[in-house]
């Protein structure tokens, strides 16, 4: 099966934007209209996972554009990467409703622990706690799971009060049939890949079957 095409969307902040956060301006209608074109142009091209920082912006634009493209579009795929929570303390309550709409909606979320370059920044799980309190709908595949480590964000799903069952579901079949890849591992069938992890009832591993 070939690899999917992928694109990483990055742009300016508004700061440095001449309209700046003004996003009724007719720039910024303008801009927001040619990279939706732009998106639409390398989805024509085969493209069917997009990465975006969901910081306020372009990545924040495109990642709604993205969204709305993937009501229609199953192939389509969206990637949050989401450095630290801190990024958007400072925005107004609407921009942060925005951001967590997005992360809600997206297909899976990659965070990263910036404690070892930014001791000041409090975890990235406060990120998956926020969206998970917000009712993140982990058994239908809203949030797939995190490129750091799903046994561990499935762990920390039940500690946020996540039914065990659809933290589980969240770790395996759930990413397995995002990815298109759920009639080959993601649960335990005949014909399925041998690969899985047996824990006890507290979700601590016991063993590891490759």
């Amino acid at each position: 099966m070939a690899s999917p095409k992928s694109c990483a969307i990055l742009g300016h902040n508004p700061m440095r934007f001449a309209w700046g956060f003004d996003e009724e301006a007719a720039e910024c209608h303008d801009m927001k209209m040619e990279l939706a074109q732009q998106i639409m142009v390398l989805r024509q091209q085969g493209v069917t996972h997009f990465s975006v920082a969901c910081d306020y912006g372009v990545g924040l634009y495109a990642a709604e554009i993205i969204n709305a493209l993937r009501n229609d579009d199953s192939e389509l795929m969206l990637f949050c990467i989401t450095p630290y929570e801190e990024q958007a303390t400072k925005w107004t309550p609407e921009l942060r409703e925005r951001y967590f709409d997005i992360l809600i909606s997206d297909t899976i979320i990659q965070y990263r622990d910036c404690h070892a370059a930014h001791p000041a920044f409090d975890s990235s799980d406060a990120v998956c706690r926020r969206v998970l309190l917000r009712g993140a709908k982990l058994a239908d595949g809203t949030l797939a799971g995190s490129a750091t480590n799903l046994y561990d964000c499935m762990r920390k799903a039940v500690e946020f009060g996540i039914p065990k069952e659809q933290a589980i579901l969240s770790a395996t079949l759930i990413p397995a049939r995002e990815l298109g890849c759920e009639a080959e591992i993601g649960s335990i069938a005949p014909g399925k890949r041998a690969d899985f992890v047996v824990c006890d009832q507290n979700l601590n591993r016991k063993k590891v079957y490759l």
